[in-house]
């Protein structure tokens, strides 16, 4: 495997040494390697640097001209392969767009109901009513006594009762939680433990 260094006519340096190879952008190899490569000469378009062998440029017919043997900052260079690789992973890792964050899922009655008991937010006793009978748990009317009109009251109590699945969206799981201090990375996690149950 060749060992040394290249400039493509696209732009793209190429490091090779001891079987490890850096390929990139020349402002990215720049920006690596914390220094800047020099232009080529004029007609040039490429150059190869082997140390101890060979360091020539080069335009689209062939090779145009040598360059200085040994090329001081092309051993340079060639030695810092594994700083290269290094320099160009810490880059990328730093310009990665962040993970996604996790799809928060509707959840059933039957977990909503498991998981505020499970959280300690309604007893067990309230939990088996509000599911045999849709009986509002006192923590949960207590938060609906606090909706600002009588209307809202009247369509908390509906939705609670006619409510198949819980959304994370609702303004009543906002009003839920607030009462009891969960913030929306809590909330979150409230809805991912719900999930699995």
């Amino acid at each position: 495997m060749l060992t040394g260094f290249q400039r493509t006519p696209d732009g793209i340096i190429f490091v090779r040494n001891a079987g490890a190879i850096y390929a990139d952008t020349q402002a990215n190899f720049e920006a690596d390697f914390g220094k800047s490569l020099a232009a080529l000469p004029d007609g040039a378009l490429q150059q190869l640097y082997e140390p101890g062998k060979r360091h020539f440029f080069a335009d689209a017919e062939g090779v145009i001209g040598g360059g200085d043997m040994p090329w001081t900052l092309g051993d340079e260079i060639v030695a810092a392969t594994d700083a290269l690789l290094a320099a160009k992973a810490a880059r990328v890792a730093a310009n990665a767009p962040p993970p996604p964050a996790p799809s928060i899922p509707t959840v059933s009655r039957r977990q909503l109901l498991i998981q505020l008991k499970t959280a300690g937010l309604i007893s067990a006793e309230e939990a088996v009513a509000a599911a045999q009978t849709g009986t509002v748990p006192a923590a949960v009317q207590a938060v609906f006594d606090t909706l600002p009109t009588q209307s809202d009251r009247d369509d908390a109590a509906i939705t609670w009762a006619a409510m198949s699945m819980a959304e994370r969206d609702n303004p009543l799981v906002s009003a839920l939680a607030a009462a009891n201090g969960m913030n929306a990375a809590a909330i979150d996690e409230f809805f991912l433990t719900a999930a699995a149950l």
